[in-house]
Formats: structure tokens, sequence, C-alpha cells
């Protein structure tokens, strides 16, 4: 939430709305949350232009400090599974190409995950895991993608062991490493996110880096600029850093705190080389971050 906000308001709920809300409203909890029908066009990945998107479990209580998750949705809160069923039969009815899963992290409830993993094989759906942690993928991929499986969204994030554990990541670059060949090995489409300026970072740090990521061959890099979200750790750790409070610029694409190494200036060069670097091969067209 953004600093002051909430002085506009008589009451703020935070994280999930929809028991709150009803509490507040009526009195009594939801005790069906009813999940949406969610398809739209996509032409991100090879799979066809129909995609259903579908959330198994809400929230992330793994604790990585760059992550605005853990802070504000940490508690796990369940999609029913005969919702789960309901959708996905609607999906099928609509011949979608592909069910994204968009959970925080998926397989924080392993058991409960399956589950839906096996109402998606029964009715023959592909699906792509976004959000999915490397350390958990390792010697399950070969399972995952005889259960329908085609790619995956993962966080590379930084290619220095101290910094992931710095930042609490809880997994190793081999590991992240090793995730990827297995994917790629299934024959999965694979997404890496990358964060650049961090705070060690340096201009010519962050083109190795690139090199780096070039050289995993992922299907799609989706390189972010580490930024001090509102409520983090982070944000009081940076906030007397900050220069630009310009909220719209909170969006992975600018930096806006006072670099030690990087001038804001260069953050774009590092963006549009990453992408020349990783994707433009891949893709004909993308978005760049706004500059205004």
């Amino acid at each position: 939430m953004l600093p002051g906000l909430d002085k506009h308001f008589d009451r703020v709920f935070k994280g999930y709305g929809e028991n709150t809300l009803s509490m507040a409203l009526y009195d009594k909890p939801i005790n069906h949350i009813k999940h949406p029908i969610l398809i739209a066009t996509s032409s991100m990945a090879p799979f066809g232009d129909k995609t259903g998107y579908l959330f198994i479990v809400r929230g992330c209580n793994s604790g990585c400090l760059f992550c605005s998750a853990p802070v504000h949705t940490p508690n796990k809160l369940y999609t029913p599974l005969s919702e789960i069923q309901r959708v996905l039969d609607e999906y099928k009815k609509q011949k979608v190409d592909v069910v994204s899963i968009m959970d925080d992290n998926l397989f924080i409830d392993d058991k409960y995950t399956w589950e839906a993993i096996n109402f998606l094989a029964e009715r023959d759906l592909k699906w792509m895991a976004f959000n999915v942690r490397a350390d958990y993928l390792l010697g399950k991929v070969n399972n995952l993608t005889q259960n329908g499986l085609v790619g995956a969204y993962i966080g590379v994030e930084s290619f220095s062991d101290e910094v992931l554990k710095g930042y609490r990541k809880r997994e190793t670059t081999e590991q992240v490493k090793q995730a990827i060949k297995e994917l790629k090995h299934h024959g999965c489409y694979v997404w890496g996110n990358y964060i650049f300026c961090m705070p060690s970072s340096t201009l010519d740090g962050s083109r190795r880096e690139i090199e780096q990521l070039a050289s995993l061959e992922l299907d799609l890099v989706m390189p972010t600029v580490f930024t001090p979200y509102p409520g983090v750790p982070l944000f009081k750790e940076l906030k007397s850093l900050i220069f630009d409070w310009n909220w719209r610029h909170f969006d992975n694409g600018h930096i806006v705190w006072k670099h030690p190494h990087i001038r804001p200036e260069q953050v774009k060069t590092i963006l549009s080389e990453c992408f020349n670097a990783c994707n433009c091969a891949k893709i004909t067209t993308f978005a760049e971050p706004d500059p205004y």
C-alpha cells in the first residue's frame, strides 16, 4: 500500500479481501469462494491463442526480501477443488489451448496442487507453471510433463549465491541452472525472470550477467529492476535513497532510488541490451519501460 493512502479511508483491508470484506459488510464469512472464468488471447508462448488462467493456492510465505507477496499475502488461500473442476470443465468446453497456473508460489501445498494437476490431466489440458521454484522442479519435470506441463516461468533473479542467500531466496544458482536444463530436456517452454540493479551491481557487471542469461538459452527473459516496494523491508532500508516518488515508476522498469554504481539513464541501456541479447531473435516486438 502506498504510504499515507490509509488516511483517506475509514478502514484498510490488507491481503485477501473476500472474507474480511464480507465480515465487515455482512458479519459472516464467504463459505465458498468462486473462481472466475478467465480466458484471454495470448501470443507469448507457442501453444495457440487461447489461454485460461487458474489460481489453485494463493499466497506465499517463502520470505524473499525483494518480493511483496510474503508481506501482503503470507497466508495460503485455497480455491475449492469443486471450483477448480468447474473452471477446468469450462476451459475444456471453450477449447483453451493452455491453462496458465498463476499461483504466487506453485506447489506451496504439494498435495493440494497435485489434485488440481490430476484434474488437468483428466481433461487432457496442457498447462504452464508460473512462479514455480527451481528447487522444487528438480527430479520432477518428467512426471509433471506426463501430466500436461508444457512450460514454466521461474525466477533466475541473480547469478550470485551470496546475493540469493542475502535476500532469502533459499535456492542456489546451480539449482536454477539444473531446473532449466531439466525443463528444456523435456521440451518445455521456459521463461526466466532476472533482477538487475541490485545494490552491489555495476554496469559492466550487468553486461556480464546478460551474457550469462543469454547462455541459458531461455525462450524468454523478463528483465526487471530492483525495486523497494512500499511495505516490504527493503522500502524502509532504502527509503532515504528514494528520489523518484512517482508511483507509476515502481514498475520493475525504472530505478527509483539512488544506486551507488548505476545512473538512472543507464537502466534503460541495461534492459535494452538484455532484450537484444536474450529475446530479439525470438520475438519481434516488446514493450519498453514508460519513460515518463
